[in-house]
Parts: C-alpha cells; structure tokens; sequence
C-alpha cells in the first residue's frame, strides 16, 4: 500500500505543471519530490556513461557545456537534446518512476526553447541601451567632455547643459545653498571657454529660448560664475585628451549608494542623447572622479574662470 501511494505521488509530481526545465529535471533541495536528476553534474555523468553515446569519458566537458545551457548563457544544439532526452529515459528507469515518460520528454522539449529565448533577452539586455531617468537632486555631478547641445531626457523634455547649470546658480543665488556642484573636465581650454560663455549668454538672456526666470546684465552674471568659481560650485578641469574618448555625466560619484551616470551621444538633430550607465561600468567613472579630487598622477589642471573673462564676455 505505502508502495503504490510512494508512486502515485511520484506520478503526480512529474506531471504538474512545472514552470522550468530544472524543475522538470532536478530535484529541489530539501525536496522529497521524484525528479530524475539531483543536480546538473549528476545530469552530465549519465549522459556520459550512456550505451554508444558520444560523450564517453566527457563528463567534466559535458557537465561544463551544461551549466552554460541552463544558466541562458548557451542554446542547446540538437545532439545535446537528444542526450539529455536518452540520459532522461535511462535515469527515469533506473530509479523505478512511475510516470508518463512520453509525456515528460514532450514537457523537456518545449521547454529547451524557452532556455534559448531567454539567452535571446539576455542578449539583447546586455547591448541594449538603456534611456536615462529624468535627473534628480544631486549633491554632485561629474562630468567628462561634454556636448554643448540640447539634452534629450526620457520623460522631462530637453534641457542644455549651460541652462542646467544657469538654474543652479540662480538657486544658490536666491537661497544661500548650493543646489548641485558641477565638477566637468574637457580636453581643450577652447571648451571650457565655449561652456562658460553659454553660462553667460543663460544668465543675461542672450540663448534664442532663454529658460530661467531671472535675466541679469552682464556684470552680474561675471559676478555670478565667479562667485561660483571661487566657491567649488563650478569647478572646470582640463585633461588628456586620451581621457575625453567618450561623454559621461556621473551624479554623486563619491557615493556608493546613490551614483548613477549616463553616457552622452550627439545625434545628427543637435540633441545629445542620454544611455544610462550600468552599474556594473560605472566604477571607470568614479575613480576618474577620486583620481580628480586626489591629484592622482598631476593630469588634472583646475582653470579659473577670471583667467579667461576677456574672451567670455563681448
């Protein structure tokens, strides 16, 4: 009696619905459920000891090959299959499974396809490029060689540079706090004067679409940028073009927690487009930031805003 309900329940459990093909395969950790397999290694020795098969001593390759195919990383060929089917009848077989084995090779098969389309999304994901989120309150943001061109954000419109950084100041201006420190490196003291001069055009309204509320003449906004200058509010680098090889802008690079970037792309409208960083990549970002804040290697040259107002202001 205690026999045939040890079947029944075996029977049971290989015909449910099961969501995977490990579950159709292998036994679960601390599960009494019959599955024909107990782990994948155990899946490459019977697919290595099966009668004129083709993996004959193979085990540590064919085992190798397997955690590739289950883990998305790899589809499973053909002659692959077909092992895993023939290791599947013999071990169902020797272990005295009561169940439909027609049934369950049918259920493997299907979902072997499934192991390949999710290889597929995972492809794609990893080349995919990811839009950037709407920026944030940021106590810092780091950026490297950056397009002057308007800035095309995923969901709160588009936004230059130059007016991003015009409203910080205004903000500092009107409240005695500093919103955002900008700390941004570019390759050719020509930049830094290009930057500077949008700042300026921002402030005294001079940009075809101004967007700041507040419109100064010319010696309040010097006196704005210099103030910014001479506070760390607007901190402008000069270094090595080998450095400059692609745009980025990094919020709170000095936090672990908080960091997020974006890499910057100028397309053939004038926009620059903006890919999220994925945090796995944006560590190359954050020591450029530590190697700036701590000399490292003498390549960063802080320029001072007052060095170039004659070329600034016209």
């Amino acid at each position: 009696m205690r026999e045939s309900v040890k079947q029944h329940n075996e029977a049971d459990a290989l015909a449910a619905p099961v969501s995977t093909v490990h579950g159709l395969l292998f036994r679960a950790k601390n599960s009494t459920e019959a599955r024909p397999f107990d782990s994948i290694p155990d899946l490459g020795r019977t697919i290595a000891r099966l009668p004129e098969g083709s993996y004959a001593g193979k085990e540590s390759v064919v085992t190798s090959f397997l955690r590739q195919v289950f883990n998305g990383v790899r589809p499973c060929p053909n002659d692959y299959l077909r092992a895993i089917i023939a290791a599947t009848r013999l071990r169902v077989e020797e272990r005295s499974i009561t169940a439909d084995v027609d049934t369950l090779i049918v259920s493997i098969e299907k979902g072997i396809p499934a192991l390949k389309k999710r290889r597929e999304r995972r492809l794609r994901e990893k080349h995919r490029s990811r839009s950037a989120k709407p920026f944030g309150p940021a106590d810092v943001r780091f950026i490297v060689n950056p397009p002057l061109s308007v800035y095309s954000f995923a969901s709160s419109g588009c936004k230059r540079l130059s007016l991003m950084i015009a409203e910080s100041l205004v903000a500092d201006a009107n409240d005695g706090t500093v919103a955002t420190v900008y700390k941004i490196c570019v390759p050719a003291e020509t930049d830094a004067v290009d930057l500077w001069r949008l700042i300026f055009d921002e402030l005294t309204g001079k940009t075809a679409d101004p967007g700041g509320s507040e419109v100064l003449d010319a010696s309040g906004a010097v006196s704005r940028i210099q103030t910014a200058d001479s506070k760390g509010h607007l901190q402008v680098y000069l270094i090595p073009y080998y450095l400059c090889l692609a745009s980025a802008m990094i919020e709170n690079p000095d936090s672990r927690d908080d960091c997020s970037g974006v890499t910057l792309h100028l397309d053939k409208g004038g926009q620059t487009k903006l890919s999220e960083i994925r945090e796995r990549n944006i560590g190359y970002w954050r020591q450029m930031y530590y190697e700036l804040e701590n000399g490292v290697f003498g390549v960063y040259r802080r320029l001072e805003f007052a060095n170039y107002l004659n070329l600034i202001v016209r």
